[in-house]
């Protein structure tokens, strides 16, 4: 097992500095791992210390070994379903002829409620499994299972010499780096390099800021009673803007008559796109890619150095989720030339944004 990780657990404060703008600083949860330790690992250790001499805590059982241990479950864990006494290699659709394959633990990534999480006896290290590498679209083995039986079985026929590539179900490079140290930058579609997979975080906070509407407020919590999120995810492959954003951007733009209806109703807009939306939704993304220090082609020119492999993770990671959102931005442009073109058929309605020099009210949260 290693003894050593890239992981931003083990970052340093200048290197987690690097991925400012990024939403994976967040999700680190390094201060809840310390306080863990604190609260909960070491009051145990110093209550028996006849079986944790006290001699031993600072090279056995200390904070640095419990980060070191902890990183070695997050990165090598697989999950593993119940066995139901069935043969789980048949999938429900009779059409599939592949078994049952075992997915890669992610509950270190979920944000959901803890009712919600995984049952932690699900998640299993398995040894052979966590000695192969993965890489987007480049896995070529599996991990399948029968009761009391792990089998890594090739799914295409893989030359001599060639890499045994498993898959960690294809992450974003945040969460790559976050979990496992390391970032794909692999051939993409447009000519460029980058993952596939890679998505950027908005939160709804920054379009709050830029609308003066009347019980602002109150429309921000309508929406999230109403099942909606104050996170807003664009993926790299989207070819038009999440229809959540656009619903909560026409619910933040609705006129007092208009807003008062839509609670009566207890209905939320439509995510059909207008011009008032679209210019909206094209400041949320100037505001967001604003938050990174540095911009697209500084990166790009930083990527052609030679830079430590840290720096050289944050910096993929960052122009992932740069290009992401100016790919957003061309496609709000394009599709308000479209509606431009049409002869402006969209309804004119009064909708009050701020300047950009404003103060606006903050939702609740």
């Amino acid at each position: 097992m290693p003894t050593t990780f890239n992981t931003l657990m083990f970052w340093s404060d200048e290197e987690l500095a690097q991925l400012k703008g990024s939403t994976i600083l967040g999700k680190i949860g390094k201060a809840e791992a310390e306080a863990d330790y604190r609260e909960k690992v070491l009051p145990l250790i110093t209550r028996r210390p006849d079986l944790f001499p006290p001699a031993a805590i600072a090279t056995h059982y200390s904070l640095e070994r419990y980060h070191i241990n902890g990183s070695r479950i997050l990165s090598r864990s697989f999950h593993v379903e119940k066995w139901s006494g069935k043969d789980q290699n048949q999938e429900s659709d009779e059409d599939s002829e592949e078994p049952k394959d075992m997915d890669v633990d992610d509950s270190g990534s979920s944000e959901d409620d803890d009712e919600e999480r995984e049952d932690t006896a699900d998640v299993g290290m398995t040894p052979m499994a966590d000695m192969l590498n993965a890489r987007h679209g480049c896995n070529n083995a599996r991990l399948f299972y029968e009761e009391g039986v792990l089998k890594m079985i090739s799914t295409k026929r893989i030359l001599k010499g060639e890499q045994i590539w498993n898959t960690y179900g294809e992450p974003p490079n945040s969460d790559l780096v976050r979990r496992y140290g390391h970032v794909d930058f692999v051939p993409m579609e447009d000519g460029t390099f980058g993952n596939p997979s890679d998505v950027v975080e908005i939160s709804g906070d920054i379009a709050v800021k830029l609308v003066d509407a009347e019980e602002l407020e109150q429309r921000v919590d309508f929406f999230l009673e109403e099942g909606g999120e104050d996170v807003f995810v664009i993926e790299a492959g989207d070819d038009t803007l999440p229809e959540d954003l656009l619903v909560f951007l026409r619910l933040l733009l609705l006129s007092p008559p208009e807003w008062r209806k839509a609670k009566e109703k207890e209905s939320l807009p439509k995510p059909k796109p207008d011009a008032e939306s679209l210019k909206l939704a094209r400041r949320v993304l100037e505001e967001r890619i604003k938050e990174y220090p540095t911009t697209i082609e500084e990166d790009d020119a930083l990527l052609q150095q030679d830079t430590p492999q840290n720096l050289r993770s944050a910096v993929i990671v960052r122009l992932g989720e740069k290009k992401i959102l100016r790919k957003a931005m061309q496609i709000v442009d394009s599709t308000l030339e479209e509606l431009a073109a049409k002869g402006g058929k969209d309804k004119k309605r009064k909708r009050g944004t701020k300047e950009d020099d404003g103060a606006g009210k903050k939702s609740r949260r």
